[in-house]
């Protein structure tokens, strides 16, 4: 790995903290930081989009592994 990876690893999971102690903020802040080491806005922008998508699966399949969703019968 590039030190340059390393450093948006480090930056990611920094990112990840502010996201689950405040419950929300992962994409503004990754955003800004992406940008700021002159990486292009709509790069930055999928880049956080696809990060979220793979987080938001891996919860969801979470929560139905550990019965904390009601199923609804209809």
């Amino acid at each position: 790995m590039r030190e340059d990876s390393i450093v948006l690893v480090i930056v990611g999971l920094v990112c990840g903290f502010v996201d689950c102690s405040l419950g929300m903020g992962y994409g503004a802040t990754s955003a800004t930081v992406l940008v700021s080491f002159d990486i292009a806005p709509a790069v930055a922008s999928a880049s956080v989009h696809t990060a979220e998508a793979f987080v938001d699966s891996i919860s969801a399949a979470s929560h139905l592994k550990f019965g904390n969703v009601r199923k609804i019968d209809r």
